[in-house]
């Protein structure tokens, strides 16, 4: 006779009762193709020339749906043709997953992605006897991982752990302004509800920036380090079940770190003619300083329609350091009958390297487009939108305009689902 111990039965118990679960399994093709229009692909004071694109998406999404847990995936294969400079055609690789778990006062994220997409932008070529910029594909590798726990004390209490991981590489390239980072933030928020109406947090949270040792040309090389704290308050208040406004605000702190190296180099003097050698040297520049942070929105929604409007200034992490981003956002979407829809898009933004305090780099963007959207099957949608853009940096008199058209086709095909 066999003798099941109680460790035994208690694990066929929990395999018993995992499998009692129904879960739906999900396996779903797609497609979307579009044709592009851009009178100013760089957004520059003199356009080389205006560019047809045509992208072409297959996708695919996976994952399943059970009880008290979900796992979505999506992979896209886009091939982007450039019409009339062919040169710069380019794939692009999609990556993106995210699964959910709730276990009673317990819940589980974890969003994560990794983008393998095209970065242009300018480089020296030798032209003859002159050196000229020509417009070049350069591909960037970003990772993303970012994991969050929840628990609910009760009903009006909850706190919430986030970890942020962000890796961002680029291909080969002769580029100074492209440089390799890692990024890693972890924020903790506490939640309370204080009515059926009225929702107040507050979190904290620790950044760090690092850019390592990279060349910017033959004789420099440079890197960059940050750390950031940041505390917010935050309210969202619920004036009807149509109506929405948050508001959340604090202050951050960072210190930053710019270090460069200068390799030794001889030098010629013209009045004298004699050759002086400079010697290699290391500079260390050091900043520490406070800003503020926001975020707020208003939302609408009608019986066909929806209205919202934001703002907000966050830090943020980029290739050329942290980057401070001051913005104003507009978007409305209005349902003309069950198939058509039509919405218009604007956003208004301040961009700054506050901690390097380089003007040159500070600029003013924005940009609106209206859309209209026609589902014309179960599976196909078709969309068209014209987006005016225009940017001014501060360090110019000069503004860059630019113009895109583009028609983009959708298709899904509705597949059964399979549940075990």
């Amino acid at each position: 006779m066999i003798n099941f111990g109680r460790g035994t039965i208690l694990l066929l118990g929990t395999v018993a009762s995992w499998n009692c679960y129904a879960v739906d399994y999900f396996l779903d093709p797609k497609f979307s193709a579009s044709q592009r229009y851009d009178s100013n692909l760089r957004m520059l004071i003199k356009p080389e020339q205006y560019n047809l694109i045509s992208v072409f998406g297959p996708g695919i999404d996976a994952g399943y749906r059970r009880e008290n847990s979900e796992l979505k995936t999506n992979f896209t294969w886009n091939q982007m043709l450039y019409d009339n400079q062919s040169d710069l055609n380019f794939d692009e690789r999609l990556f993106n997953l995210n699964y959910q778990r709730n276990l009673q006062q317990f819940k589980f994220d974890l969003a994560g992605s990794y983008n393998s997409q095209s970065s242009l932008t300018t480089e020296p070529e030798l032209s003859g006897t002159r050196f000229i910029t020509r417009t070049k594909q350069i591909r960037r590798n970003n990772l993303n991982i970012s994991p969050t726990a929840t628990y609910d004390f009760d009903e009006r209490n909850n706190v919430s752990l986030n970890y942020l991981y962000n890796k961002t590489t680029y291909g080969k390239h002769a580029n100074n302004s492209l440089s390799d980072y890692d990024y890693q933030q972890v924020t903790g928020t506490y939640g309370y509800l204080y009515s059926e109406r009225d929702k107040f947090t507050a979190s904290l949270s620790g950044s760090q920036y690092k850019m390592p040792m990279q060349k910017q040309n033959a004789l420099i090389e440079s890197s960059q380090a940050s750390t950031t704290e940041t505390f917010q308050l935050g309210w969202q208040h619920s004036f009807t079940e149509q109506l929405i406004a948050s508001l959340s605000g604090g202050i951050r702190h960072t210190q930053s770190e710019s270090t460069q190296r200068r390799g030794q180099y001889f030098v010629k003097a013209n009045n004298t003619g004699q050759i002086f050698l400079i010697p290699a040297s290391e500079f260390t520049t050091k900043t520490d300083g406070f800003g503020q942070v926001f975020n707020g929105y208003v939302q609408k929604n009608f019986e066909r329609a929806m209205l919202n409007l934001g703002a907000s200034q966050q830090l943020s992490p980029t290739t050329q350091g942290q980057q401070q981003q001051t913005q104003l956002t507009f978007s409305s979407s209005y349902s003309l009958s069950e198939r058509w829809t039509t919405g218009i898009n604007g956003n208004y933004s301040i961009y700054d390297l506050p901690d390097q305090n380089n003007s040159s780099l500070k600029r003013t963007y924005y940009s609106v487009s209206p859309t209209i959207n026609w589902k014309w099957t179960q599976e196909i949608n078709l969309g068209f939108s014209y987006t005016y853009r225009q940017q001014k940096y501060d360090s110019e008199n000069v503004i860059r305009e630019g113009d895109i058209v583009q028609l983009q086709f959708n298709y899904q095909p509705q597949i059964n689902r399979q549940v075990k």
